[in-house]
């Protein structure tokens, strides 16, 4: 079983925010380092900031949404002189990119030889929040 849930959407651009997966047994958290390894996916850019907007205004929105200078006048005079580019930012992942990512983890897994697949040296998923179903049960038993 693998379960992906997020808490909120990004007020700017709608993708989610602070996505977790919930895994059933460690073996499945095994698979999904090493499908990492394979595929990398950087969630970094969806981790929840608070951005202020004037007039006492906050907002809840991506962490690429936060550092975006879209909107700030200073960085736009700079722009219309040549003095800066078009800004690098790091991209959010949209809601249809987490759930195509899940949905090749899940046939990874699922696959007869994956065990030829394994790698020695692992990797995670930066940005992604990874609970054991086991863990989260024992915390709920004990308030």
């Amino acid at each position: 079983m693998l379960r992906v849930e997020w808490s909120k959407k990004c007020y700017e651009c709608g993708n989610p925010v602070n996505v977790e997966a919930i895994l059933q047994n460690f073996k499945t958290f095994f698979y999904l380092k090493n499908f990492a390894t394979h595929k990398p996916f950087c969630m970094i850019g969806n981790l929840s900031m608070i951005k202020y907007y004037g007039n006492m205004k906050c907002r809840r929105v991506c962490f690429s949404c936060y550092h975006s200078p879209r909107n700030h006048i200073d960085h736009l005079r700079q722009r219309e002189i040549g003095n800066v580019r078009k800004p690098v930012r790091l991209e959010s992942k949209t809601r249809q990119q987490i759930y195509e990512w899940f949905e090749d983890f899940d046939r990874y897994r699922k696959r007869k030889d994956i065990k030829d697949c394994l790698m020695p040296k692992l990797s995670s998923v930066p940005g992604l929040n990874i609970y054991l179903l086991g863990t989260l049960e024992s915390e709920h038993e004990s308030d």
